[in-house]
């Protein structure tokens, strides 16, 4: 359940146009940089917006294997009750490529 507008609500009917931005970038011939950006601004409920933007790294230290790390931020301004609007996320590793 979502309180929205001070009234109890469980579903929604909202029509949302999507902006996305991408980008990846090679520096170098390790280096990775990959971002990106998606923004939904509600046309038929006003004041309800969502958007996430990460930015991610990423070093090949060989063919098959690269280190990875990405930042994740998300907002969104209707949740449910027990859900954050505002969420950051850090993830890392390691990736392994496997080829024929």
């Amino acid at each position: 359940m979502v309180i929205y507008n001070d009234m109890p609500k469980t579903t929604f009917r909202i029509v949302r146009p999507t902006i996305r931005i991408y980008g990846e970038h090679t520096m170098g011939t390790s280096l990775k940089l990959n971002y990106e950006f998606i923004d939904q601004l509600s046309i038929s409920a006003q004041g309800n917006q969502r958007f996430l933007a990460y930015m991610g790294l990423g070093y090949r230290l060989n063919t098959a294997i690269s280190l990875q790390a990405r930042l994740i931020y998300s907002h969104e301004d209707i949740t449910a009750v027990e859900v954050k609007q505002d969420d950051w996320l850090l993830t890392y590793g390691i990736s392994f490529a496997l080829s024929k």
